[in-house]
């Protein structure tokens, strides 16, 4: 089990419309990202335990990060979706991409 489980089966749960393969994807691709961001504050210095925890409040509230994702990719056909088998472009990205997050100072 990893430390970020529980938040990761939170974004997976406003998945409405994903099959259990995508969201267990999905699932793979945010425990990488919070694990290679804690990765990097340890190597900076900062304890592992505060490093994940830091990690976890960078992404954001799990609904805030699964219910966009939900509204951008309606099943095919859905009302909204662009019509029978449409596909609307994904939502912009909530912070730009490359935008680097402010670099801890570290302990003391």
């Amino acid at each position: 089990m990893t430390p970020y489980r529980d938040y990761t089966q939170a974004v997976c749960s406003c998945l409405r419309h994903a099959t259990s393969e995508e969201k267990q994807a999905v699932a793979q691709e945010l425990q990488d990202h919070l694990a290679d961001h804690a990765d990097a504050l340890v190597e900076a210095g900062w304890d592992p335990e505060e490093a994940q925890a830091h990690a976890l409040a960078a992404m954001g509230e799990a609904q805030e990060v699964g219910l966009p994702s939900s509204v951008a990719h309606p099943l095919p056909g859905a009302a909204g979706s662009g019509g029978a088998g449409g596909h609307r472009p994904p939502a912009p990205h909530p912070r730009p991409v490359g935008q680097r997050l402010e670099q801890p100072s570290g302990p003391g």
